[in-house]
């Protein structure tokens, strides 16, 4: 069909086919964004053709114009694969663009105004204004398009410091390609338990298109072939939200959503007045947009690490860690807590964090994850995500009861210690135990003070259980058995010879983690705000860690002591750290030594307590070597936590040691456990310092500052509105089309980011 033809359409049998309605009513205009340098070679006058159409610059194409560039032949007509003559005219009519062809094919032509289609022999300054304007065309007819075959200079005839030239594109429709269907063979027993889940496929071996070449004569790109019958239906104009590239936000909306979180202004107002601006909420929601966003950040964030699973088109998990988190982990990654939270997202997925404590006692963000349920399968592809990521499993990891969970850990984190949370087990004690005996016996209030204690070891913790339950009559009670079967896995004294395991005893840290990143979201949000509330957490988490870092490097503590060590711990400990040490070393002051040291090997078997008004409290055992100034202590406290206890500082204080020695001083709570960059505003993904921002903010505060200043003088501003208009034409003359609308470009322009050499990412 011609697509200069605006009344009818001819078919070979002389059947007269009504054209498509010319009411312009009908279709959106203001959505059409045609080129302003395109140069249409018009076979028509017609007035309709001229609204909002560029100058016609050019008369028809010449007859002896050159049709082959380079030696490629051009061919400008084809049969498509269901043997349909893109010239031919149509055999009949099903529907209002549904037709058949003379072979008994279904193919729809697109009902679209004839002066939105694209028109042979048009011909354009550059090849981006030929695909826009096949875009702008696709979106009105209800497809979307891609970019395909692209052939260019030959190499030989490249000039220096210039890059060859594109001879040739194709712009297809996104259903252009054959369908890969592989068939089970059905001798072979394993295909049969190989299945897949849906038959669904997206290509149908659409030959709609546009093909553009270069012409050598002019050095102009010409519109040579135009399919315009597809060989599927198009989608329904109510429905163009759901395509592509009605599913990517512009530049500007972005920016707005991404500025106004920077002012402060939550991302669930931000997102509402986005919505507003865009007529719904649905065309601002898309899983897909998440998925481009952390495919922009893998490529474009340094050690920025992203998986995720998909199936039929539809995004079923995620996993991402950056590289201020694997920093971190490779700091603080000895015990990870994670824990599955709901309500983050209308989509129902599951939200996991996994979390950490920093050296300032803070919750810190290791990794994150969208999952679809809470199967053994979903999480160890998460648990296998974050070995990649990390590179190494971490010492000891804790999370609730989940049996599921449980058969993950033990698949991917084999090397790690497994440990229950102790809130989740004692929660249920008071439903587990019911009647008189708890309230008489004071039993809750026994088991408590028995199973939290962390200063006793197992054989100690057996013997007064065995004890306990045996004075309440308990032995046979068949949940208190249970936990008791498993105690190695939740009781602190099975851990003291655990590194760092008092530093999270229960998942408190995790759920506190998740609440903070659920403060504003919630089961309403699309997975677009979920992840602008997930940038603003993790920015605020990272921006208290700078104010802890800024007070610990600026400011210095006050003293309680007159203890050398107490000087020397001020200098080495971040300031919450050092007022837990504080804090021991000023209770090391009340211990004393008990009797005289025992000397076994040249090493001092020395026993401290605390004394007061004639009662003795807790007594450890001290082992001091005096050859290289080691100790160890009966409590443990060093071992499960990476500071020295108020026992082992009072062996110092008598020894007069004034400096702690180094081997006592874990990295991790040390005033420089992490690299200054860590702390850069670059790292914030709410951060832009980029020099385009800063002139461009400087531009708008200027206009600003002019139209707030002679505000309420009407004609002061309709000269600056023309001074304005000025200065616009002439830009727009100057770069008469926009920028690269990519989803890569635009993240570039908004971060300010250089591609890596290297990609953390794995693709799918």
């Amino acid at each position: 069909m011609s697509p200069t033809s605006s009344t009818s359409v001819v078919a070979s049998n002389s059947v007269i086919v009504d054209a498509p309605s010319s009411d312009t009513s009908l279709f959106d205009v203001s959505r059409v964004n045609v080129p302003p340098s395109v140069i249409v070679d018009a076979p028509s006058t017609d007035d309709a053709r001229s609204v909002d159409m560029p100058l016609l610059l050019s008369t028809v194409t010449s007859a002896n114009e050159e049709e082959v560039f380079d030696g490629q032949e051009v061919h400008e007509h084809e049969v498509n694969e269901q043997g349909v003559d893109e010239q031919e005219v149509h055999e009949a009519v099903v529907s209002v663009n549904t037709f058949m062809s003379p072979k008994g094919t279904k193919y729809f032509i697109p009902e679209v105004e004839p002066q939105f289609k694209p028109v042979l022999g048009s011909l354009f300054e550059n090849l981006d204004d030929a695909v826009n304007l096949y875009r702008s065309y696709a979106e009105l007819a209800g497809f979307d398009t891609r970019l395909s075959t692209v052939k260019k200079q030959d190499k030989r005839k490249k000039e220096a410091g210039k890059d060859l030239k594109i001879t040739h594109r194709y712009v297809l429709c996104t259903r252009a390609g054959n369908p890969s269907c592989e068939k089970d063979d059905p001798l072979d027993v394993t295909s049969i338990t190989n299945i897949p889940r849906s038959t669904n496929i997206k290509v149908t071996s659409c030959t709609a298109r546009i093909k553009v070449k270069l012409l050598k004569t002019c050095n102009l790109y010409k519109l040579y072939e135009f399919r315009e019958a597809h060989n599927h239906p198009l989608v329904f104009s109510d429905n163009m939200d759901f395509m592509r590239k009605r599913r990517q936000l512009s530049f500007h909306a972005k920016e707005f959503i991404h500025k106004l979180s920077l002012a402060r202004v939550g991302p669930n107002v931000a997102y509402r007045v986005q919505s507003a601006l865009q007529g719904g909420s649905h065309n601002v929601k898309d899983a897909q947009m998440v998925k481009d966003m952390m495919e922009e950040r893998s490529k474009n964030l340094e050690n920025f690490y992203f998986e995720c699973i998909e199936s039929d088109g539809e995004l079923k998990s995620l996993f991402w860690a950056d590289t201020v988190s694997r920093c971190n982990y490779q700091v603080f990654g000895d015990v990870v807590a994670f824990d599955a939270t709901y309500d983050t997202n209308m989509y129902g997925m599951i939200f996991v964090p996994f979390t950490g404590v920093d050296h300032h006692k803070k919750c810190v963000t290791f990794a994150s994850a969208l999952l679809y349920d809470e199967t053994t399968e979903s999480f160890t592809w998460m648990l296998e995500c974050f070995l990649k990521a990390h590179g190494t499993q971490p010492k000891l990891v804790l999370t609730d009861q989940d049996r599921a969970m449980r058969q993950a850990i033990l698949k991917v984190f084999n090397e790690s210690e497994h440990r229950l949370c102790m809130w989740h087990i004692m929660y249920k004690l008071p439903h587990k135990i019911k009647g008189d005996i708890l309230q008489n016996n004071n039993l809750r209030k026994r088991i408590h003070k028995l199973v939290w204690n962390k200063y006793i070891n197992s054989s100690e913790f057996e013997e007064k259980w065995n004890l306990l339950m045996a004075d309440c009559k308990l032995e046979n009670h068949k949940w208190l058995r249970k936990v008791f079967a498993i105690r190695n896995e939740w009781v602190p004294a099975f851990f003291r010879d655990k590194p760092m395991s008092w530093l999270m005893r229960t998942t408190s840290r995790s759920e506190s983690s998740n609440a903070y990143f659920k403060i504003n979201s919630s089961s309403t949000n699309s997975l677009v705000q979920f992840m602008l509330c997930f940038d603003m957490a993790i920015d605020r988490q990272r921006h208290e860690q700078r104010v802890l870092e800024f007070a610990t490097d600026t400011t210095t503590p006050v003293l309680t002591t007159r203890l050398e060590l107490e000087k020397h711990a001020a200098l080495v400990y971040t300031r919450n750290i050092f007022n837990q040490v504080q804090r021991e070393m000023s209770l090391c002051v009340a211990y004393i030594m008990i009797g005289i040291p025992q000397l076994v090997d040249g090493v001092e078997h020395i026993l401290v307590s605390q004394f007061k008004r004639s009662k003795k409290y807790f007594e450890c055992k001290v082992i001091y070597n005096p050859t290289d100034c080691s100790l160890t202590c009966s409590c443990m406290a060093f071992n499960c936590i990476g500071l020295l206890c108020r026992h082992m500082y009072a062996v110092l204080r008598m020894k007069d040691i004034t400096l702690i020695p180094e081997k006592y001083i874990c990295p991790r709570w040390k005033k420089n456990a992490l690299p200054k960059k860590v702390f850069s505003l670059e790292f914030q993904y709410g951060f832009d310092n980029s020099e385009s921002f800063k002139l461009r903010k400087e531009a708008l505060e200027i206009v600003q500052d002019c139209s707030d200043r002679i505000r309420s003088n009407p004609e002061k501003l309709a000269q600056l509105v023309e001074q304005l208009t000025v200065i616009k034409s002439k830009f727009f003359e100057e770069f008469p089309s926009e920028p690269s609308s990519k989803a890569g470009d635009v993240f570039k322009d908004l971060t300010s980011l250089k591609e890596p050499e290297r990609v953390y990412w794995t693709s799918l």
